[in-house]
């Protein structure tokens, strides 16, 4: 198989991927901010107890990083400044006592970055200074203005300058067989308006409001029933209504084709799902074959409709208590044991969260659960949050302490890893303070593992932030517009001009150093 078959089949899978992803968007999106129809039914609780849920875990989020919001929304709407400082402290373990070169190095080493954005003007800059065990880099500066890169070195008189419409060549340049010459980065949709991408907010919407609906008119209505019924959930008894959806292999097979000709036939989808690739960086003609493909798929889909083999058909089922969820059950297997099962508890109040799940994942070959268990509280100032994610000996572990008093927080945080080949994790404690127009944050780091203490490597990372009235751009009166130029032209250029500049200016700044 030739090195282009395989590049092909690599992209036409990521088409594919894309694809899978837009209709589970569709689906789980569209369920989820499903738009309701006035009425009382076993089918409205259902649905509304999963839009219930979901919207309260996510308010609880919000209220929980309400400060780090609001900073978030403004930086939107006004210009910025962040002032960020990076050092690092290493304690080399084979030094004996004393103190090795490398140690010496990095305790002896600082990085500074100033940014200024201003993202309704679609301006971003950042200022780099790096100070190396006495060395000093300063005056590397870049930035983002007028869907144009802007990078200004050192030891260079010019701007360097790149527009987004050029990069697509100058890479195809560099790497021939890596990218296409049409291969497109928009600076404003993927920088300035990245809640856009890669699916803009209008086109989500789309999606949501008509397959939401979609889904809640094609399912039959004597599909759902409901009863009242006690389930123990966390060891208490919970008089909760239970409501199932029980979907006969007949009806599923009516659902599914019923969706597959109202995706075939949705031009504004297809057209949603070309801007997604776009924004993957997919040519013209890759985005040909994948669409070709879709429209194999769709027919093949239709096809394989007649085959499903679920003679229990789909049950899924929730216990509902005050509108939100308090258990699940969903089984979706045929008569070969071939499918999934999804079932687990969940309590959601004000001052706890508490979900209990597990995954199963059957076929031929494989009989796996990935068990997931979260503990997430709030006590007046203080928050403490455990999840468990495990599967066959394997497990991630994350533990936050947490006290927030106002607009100030205190935090120690880990994610952890525990397997019988690897153990270990990463260890974070901080502050954060979090107002109007400012904001200013610490961080530590450090990893422990096998191996590994907790003095060996740890990271200090300081941020400090405000509003400001406006940015200071890059003079752009000497610019050297590269991607412009030719191959032949570039290579020239690096090979002569930034050579020699690059030469005359490490002379005169480390070269009486002896470096």
């Amino acid at each position: 198989m030739t090195e282009q078959t395989t590049e092909n089949q690599q992209k036409s899978g990521k088409g594919k991927l894309s694809i899978i992803i837009i209709i589970a968007i569709a689906l789980i999106g569209g369920a989820i901010t499903l738009f309701l129809l006035i009425g009382s039914s076993d089918k409205q609780t259902y649905f509304e107890a999963e839009i219930n849920s979901y919207h309260f875990l996510k308010e609880e989020f919000e209220e929980r990083f309400e400060e780090e919001l609001a900073w978030a929304e403004m930086t939107e709407e006004n210009p910025t400044e962040a002032f960020i400082n990076l050092s690092a402290e290493y304690n080399d373990p084979n030094s004996f006592g004393g103190v090795s070169e490398v140690e010496e190095i990095v305790n002896n080493s600082t990085i500074a970055m100033k940014s200024q954005a201003d993202m309704e003007n679609e301006k971003i800059f950042a200022d780099i200074e790096a100070d190396v065990a006495g060395m000093t880099f300063d005056d590397i500066r870049f930035g983002v203005e007028d869907d144009t890169l802007l990078l200004q070195l050192p030891f260079l008189n010019e701007v360097l300058q790149l527009k987004d419409e050029d990069i697509g060549k100058l890479l195809h340049e560099i790497d021939p067989m890596t990218f296409e010459e049409e291969t497109q980065i928009n600076f404003t949709e993927q920088i300035f308006n990245y809640d856009e991408y890669p699916i803009s907010k209008e086109d989500r919407e789309y999606i949501a409001d008509k397959y939401g609906k979609f889904t809640f008119n094609e399912l039959p209505d004597d599909a759902f029933k409901s009863e009242n019924e006690s389930v123990d959930i966390d060891g208490e008894s919970v008089k909760a209504e239970k409501v199932t959806l029980d979907l006969s292999e007949e009806e599923l097979r009516t659902f599914l084709t019923n969706l597959i000709n109202e995706i075939d036939q949705d031009e504004r989808l297809k057209e949603i799902m070309e801007k997604y690739m776009e924004n993957n960086y997919l040519s013209a003609m890759e985005q040909e074959d994948i669409m070709l493909d879709f429209d194999e798929v769709m027919t093949e889909a239709k096809e394989e409709i007649k085959d499903i083999n679920l003679p229990d058909g789909i049950e899924s089922t929730i216990w509902v208590k005050n509108g939100l969820i308090v258990k699940r059950y969903l089984d979706i297997t045929d008569e070969d044991d071939v499918g999934f099962v999804i079932e687990g508890t969940q309590l959601l109040d004000d001052t706890q969260q508490k979900l209990d799940y597990e995954f199963q994942m059957l076929d031929d070959f494989m009989d796996e659960t990935l068990q997931l268990s979260a503990d997430l509280s709030r006590d007046g100032e203080d928050i403490k949050d455990n999840i468990t994610l495990g599967i066959q000996g394997f497990e991630i572990f994350y533990e936050g302490d947490e006290t927030l008093k106002g607009s100030e927080r205190e935090f120690t945080r880990s994610v952890s890893v525990a397997s019988p080949f690897i153990s270990g994790g990463i260890f974070w404690t901080g502050d954060s303070t979090y107002e109007k127009d400012q904001m200013s944050s610490n961080h530590q780091l450090h990893v422990e593992a096998d191996g590994i203490g907790e003095d060996m490597v740890s990271v200090n990372v300081g941020v400090e932030g405000k509003k400001i009235k406006e940015i200071e751009s890059i003079d752009t009166s000497n610019v050297k517009d590269i991607g412009s130029m030719s191959e032949e032209e570039l290579d020239a250029y690096i090979e002569e001009d930034a050579a020699e500049q690059f030469f005359a200016w490490y002379m005169e700044k480390f070269g009486a150093a002896g470096f």
